[in-house]
């Protein structure tokens, strides 16, 4: 079962601490402001359709469209985190850093192996482990 299952308030309080995560994940990033808007607004309406359609009622009929709602939401909302993470890796990569191409590799794969916690922590709070 999921843990957003049992409470409206795990889902609630997943809402606030990614908004601010990515609020100061985001502060030194120009023009965060614009894009921050767009990911807030995209949470919080997946957890508003999240508590008003799927809370306490997934049965097998609607776990596969909440299962590819999820999935979505889910990599539309780690786009969050990958832009100041680019910002930094480009920022570091402009100096005179005589190992660029290690530093793309290790980068790429700490990105990868964020995107794939994200995931994991995201389904394991809205779907659950099945």
């Amino acid at each position: 079962m999921a843990i957003a299952q049992t409470s409206i308030w795990v889902s609630i309080i997943f809402t606030v601490l990614y908004i601010v995560t990515i609020y100061f994940t985001n502060r030194k990033v120009p023009n965060a402001q614009y894009y921050l808007f767009i990911f807030i607004s995209v949470i919080i309406i997946f957890v508003g359709i999240y508590n008003y359609r799927y809370l306490g009622k997934i049965t097998p009929y609607n776990y596969d469209t909440l299962s590819m709602l999820t999935y979505i939401v889910g990599n539309i909302s780690f786009v969050a985190f990958v832009v100041p993470y680019v910002y930094s890796i480009v920022k570091l990569l402009r100096g005179d850093n005589a190992q660029k191409i290690p530093i793309i590799i290790v980068s790429l794969l700490l990105l990868i192996l964020l995107w794939w916690l994200w995931m994991v922590m995201f389904t394991g709070i809205f779907i659950g482990f099945v």
